[in-house]
């Protein structure tokens, strides 16, 4: 087990690793490598059965938890191709589960290496074949070898390489760890490098290659219950031919994961981060963003327009 809380830990930037939560300081590297595969020979990676009943259970959960949950721009998605979205992450497990119930597509899942080792929580995430990620704030802590790391990561992001290939939707969150601040934090490669894997195996078994969707997650109150959530799907990123190295064309057709060009996975992200940030309150603070849409509501009642939902106050504030 690797230390909970605090450490003062860092990478190699300098900046603090996220913080280990009990659950997360735990590995059980032989639970993490006998997780089921997802199957690609149906429409539904994980068990059929057990995942549409977990997901009469996550809409239940929904209903329950959000007063209202809207969403928008699904019309400028080519559902024919997969998906891997990307949004901000500041109200975790919600983050990805309103992505889930508002996009049409199954989703191929990966996250956070406990999710499929924890108790009761475990029992759903391995029928729906969620894939096992190790974070830096695990791997530096001690908790893997590099090796062992490696080794997991790469399985899971071909994994989820190849279900979005597949057509399948997947939601990863480029900033790597929930977050408490009114702006995005600085962004990791794993979604660049996932869905340029995800390409290279569509153009090998001349499928319509993927797309990067920007998602913008909208709380009133993120952590309240019985708040309003609102999803916001961006102009989708194509992933072109040019961008795909011959080495990891080679790769795919062994069914082995390499690495992308930093270059390719570098201009991915940069191309995500002005349009994701668009869709996000950009703002030093949670203030900040309450005197935006307080400002919004003056000025809607001036020109005597309606503020009638969460997503017309959420356009308004965005000026």
């Amino acid at each position: 087990m690797t230390q909970v809380g605090e450490d003062g830990t860092v990478d190699h930037r300098g900046d603090a690793l996220p913080t280990l939560t009990k659950a997360s300081s735990k590995v059980r590297l032989d639970a993490l490598m006998s997780v089921p595969q997802p199957r690609w020979d149906r429409a539904i990676p994980g068990s059929p059965g057990w995942t549409k009943f977990a997901f009469v259970l996550l809409r239940i959960v929904a209903r329950g938890q959000f007063k209202s949950m809207t969403h928008e721009g699904l019309d400028r998605l080519d559902h024919d191709r997969g998906a891997m979205c990307c949004a901000w992450h500041v109200n975790a497990l919600m983050d990805p589960l309103t992505i889930m119930l508002t996009h049409p597509s199954h989703f191929v899942i990966g996250g956070r290496h406990d999710l499929v080792t924890r108790p009761i929580l475990s029992f759903w995430t391995r029928r729906m074949a969620v894939q096992p990620v190790v974070r830096k704030a695990e791997l530096l802590r001690g908790g893997f070898s590099k090796e062992e790391a490696q080794n997991l990561n790469g399985r899971t992001l071909l994994n989820l390489a190849r279900g979005i290939s597949h057509g399948h939707g997947s939601a990863l969150f480029p900033e790597g760890t929930a977050h408490d601040e009114a702006h995005m934090i600085r962004f990791r490669t794993g979604p660049m490098r996932t869905v340029l894997a995800a390409a290279a195996i569509a153009h090998v078994e001349g499928r319509p290659l993927p797309h990067l969707v920007p998602v913008g997650l909208h709380f009133r109150v993120r952590h309240h219950f019985r708040t309003d959530a609102h999803v916001e799907y961006g102009e989708p990123i194509p992933v072109e031919l040019g961008d795909i190295p011959a080495d990891l064309l080679a790769a795919v057709k062994r069914n082995d994961w390499s690495e992308p060009p930093v270059e390719s996975v570098t201009a991915l992200r940069d191309t995500l981060t002005p349009k994701l940030r668009r869709l996000t309150p950009d703002l030093a603070t949670w203030d900040e963003r309450r005197a935006l849409h307080a400002l919004a509501h003056v000025r809607a009642r001036r020109e005597q327009r309606a503020l009638p939902d969460w997503r017309s106050e959420v356009m308004a504030a965005r000026g």
